[in-house]
């Protein structure tokens, strides 16, 4: 077992859709020590490595990290916005608009043990989440991808969210689900 995850990866190994759902390219690599705290969005409530939905490459920190207030900043600011509803914090962090195929989930993953990652602000690719589903394993895109939700202004489009892409995690040996929340009933 490699003592970190991704270890030798760079920015240059990146497949083309990865680099292009970064704003302007701005990806930077950091390093993620064990037992950072993840969340994506899924129609499932777990993920399984060995299973064809995989585990999700594209994250967000469950906590504030750098730019990205966190998984409970997103929720308080979502009931305090247009619609109340606390599936609304995932409407800045899509990297694609219209509605997310079932995105009911926040997963909570924590890193077993360090992992490089490539961090940065999504760039919103305009594209349907059929198309952004079919280019990503797990029905996770674009970060915790989600849904431009009801109620939440067309300038949305403007806001910016943050993402993780980290290739390559193993539900065995790298990351391990510590919760989930139903957005449904946040």
């Amino acid at each position: 077992m490699d003592a970190e995850v991704n270890a030798n990866t760079n920015k240059g190994d990146l497949p083309s859709y990865v680099r292009r759902s970064f704003k302007n390219g701005s990806l930077k690599q950091v390093r993620l020590p064990a037992g950072t705290l993840l969340f994506t969005v899924s129609r499932k409530a777990n993920f399984n490595g060995n299973t064809a939905d995989g585990v999700p490459s594209f994250w967000s920190p469950y906590k504030k990290y750098k730019n990205d207030p966190g998984f409970d900043a997103r929720v308080a600011a979502a009931k305090k916005g247009p619609s109340g509803a606390a599936q609304d914090i995932f409407s800045d962090l899509s990297a694609f608009f219209g509605k997310h195929p079932g995105g009911r989930y926040a997963i909570v993953g924590k890193l077993k043990r360090p992992a490089y990652a490539f961090f940065g602000p999504i760039r919103r690719q305009n594209k349907s989440a059929a198309q952004i589903n079919a280019a990503t394993s797990g029905g996770s895109a674009g970060g915790a991808a989600a849904n431009t939700a009801p109620g939440v202004a067309a300038s949305s489009a403007n806001l910016i969210g943050f993402q993780f892409y980290i290739p390559g995690l193993d539900g065995e040996k790298d990351i391990v689900r510590v919760k989930k929340h139903d957005l449904m009933n946040l």
